[in-house]
């Protein structure tokens, strides 16, 4: 944050969309904060990948747990 508090307006204020598809599979979908973070042209700590590997995985298991 202290390099690039700006990206701090998108990534912590991290919206999620749950989904299903006509055939009923749910989905979670996010902004990917490296992905954001290359938008603002800063570079992407290892907090920041951490951070972003947490989100997917924690979400991922939950979705695989219906």
């Amino acid at each position: 944050m202290a390099e690039a508090p700006t990206l701090g307006l998108d990534a912590f204020c991290q919206r999620f969309l749950v989904w299903q598809d006509g055939a009923g599979k749910t989905y979670l979908s996010f902004n990917d904060l490296t992905a954001l973070a290359d938008r603002q042209q800063v570079p992407t700590s290892i907090a920041l990948r951490v951070i972003d590997y947490r989100l997917g995985s924690v979400f991922g298991k939950a979705l695989q747990a219906e």
